[in-house]
């Protein structure tokens, strides 16, 4: 028996509809879902920000006595000045390159000798921390790397032509200060502005390996030692704009997500930083871990963000993960420079162990963990133990 077309029209719309109907409450229920998490997500960032905002700013200083106010009124009108300046020729000098010309390193550097004085005068401010505008998310500023490369290469070059001059105390107090500014660059802030402050205080450090031993710059580096950027804080921090974005972007226009999110952003960014909280924090605790232990956690951490059906946490926590082996080895060069000046003993090597010496050189063991008895270079590298010669005495 034939059923009529009529029949078969109607049945056929009746299940569209029906499908259509589903759909849409499927649909609504990870709406409503969403912006439930999306609440639970404001919440908790909410409080991150607050945490944030209320760690201390202040830090002692490295040497000289403290006066009030924030390092950063004097540090922004130095970073100003140096942002335009060309250091080429003052880089070209202190690397020793085919194009090294002194004169021109130091006319660069005698014309720019009020960028130093603001530098100076923040390294005695009681309160180092960088003013970030957590409520900016991701967009926050924090200060221009090229600014800070070049005030540093500033106080390197200015210190070296003090040391030159027979003047290694006022080269000390000089490259004491610019190590002052680049921790201060790192302290409370995002990944961005901790990677800007190693790369700083690397070049710094380089000028510091060349002084002769001082046991006031050894001093001075022990309370550096102790306020060193804290990389796990960072971490945090790093979340706390993450979820500071997200949670904008989830009152914003939706761009459409992935299937499993029921096509939903605010259900893909809620996912994501619920995620992203319970993986940086745990990797955050790992920076306090022996450097072996802190390894094999982050390749779980890395493995469980790579397996996660999430685009942001795949792609997030890897890059992140990164940023830790960098803090390590600027702890490691700081801590050899304080046998280099302080004749520090038994002084614990981020990578594992003491930091060991004898007696021509101390070293560290570098990034991967083994004992390669001094074989290797003052500059880190993925193998090889971290290096630095120290003078006879």
């Amino acid at each position: 028996m034939s059923i009529p077309r009529d029949a078969v029209r109607t049945t056929s719309f009746i299940v569209v509809g029906l499908t259509v109907l589903a759909c849409a409450f499927f649909v609504w229920l990870l709406t409503v879902a969403a912006s439930s998490s999306m609440a639970h997500v404001t919440e908790r960032v909410t409080k991150a920000v607050a945490e944030a905002q209320a760690r201390n700013p202040r830090r002692p200083v490295i040497r000289g006595e403290a006066v009030p106010g924030s390092a950063w009124a004097e540090y922004e009108h130095g970073l100003a000045l140096a942002k335009g300046v060309v250091v080429a020729d003052v880089r070209n000098w202190l690397d020793g390159t085919a194009a090294a010309d002194r004169n021109k390193a130091e006319a660069v550097l005698a014309a720019n000798g009020t960028a130093l004085d603001f530098l100076r005068a923040g390294a005695r401010k009681a309160e180092g921390a960088y003013p970030v505008r957590w409520a900016s998310g991701t967009r926050t500023d924090v200060p221009s790397l090229m600014a800070v490369k070049n005030l540093t290469a500033l106080a390197v070059g200015q210190a070296r032509v003090l040391l030159e001059a027979g003047k290694p105390k006022e080269a000390a107090e000089l490259l004491l200060d610019a190590a002052q500014f680049g921790a201060d660059a790192g302290r409370n802030t995002t990944l961005i502005g901790e990677l800007t402050a190693l790369s700083s205080l690397a070049e710094v450090f380089d000028g510091l390996k060349t002084l002769p031993p001082d046991a006031e710059v050894g001093r001075a580096l022990a309370v550096l030692d102790a306020t060193f950027p804290n990389h796990g804080e960072t971490l945090l921090n790093e979340l706390t704009v993450t979820g500071v974005t997200f949670t904008e972007l989830g009152r914003g226009f939706a761009v459409p997500a992935g299937w499993r999110f029921g096509f939903s952003q605010g259900a893909m960014l809620a996912e994501a930083w619920t995620t992203l909280e319970d993986l940086m924090h745990r990797t955050a605790a790992t920076t306090t871990a022996p450097w072996a232990e802190a390894r094999r956690l982050q390749a779980e951490i890395e493995m469980e963000a790579r397996r996660s059906s999430n685009p942001i946490v795949q792609t997030m926590i890897p890059s992140l993960l990164r940023a830790h082996q960098s803090s390590r080895e600027g702890l490691a060069r700081l801590r050899m420079l304080r046998v280099l000046h302080g004749r520090a003993t038994g002084l614990a090597d981020p990578f594992g162990g003491t930091l060991l010496s004898d007696g021509a050189k101390v070293w560290s063991l570098g990034a991967d963990g083994i004992d390669g008895r001094g074989a290797g270079a003052w500059k880190p590298a993925p193998t090889g133990d971290i290096v630095l010669e120290l003078p006879p005495r």
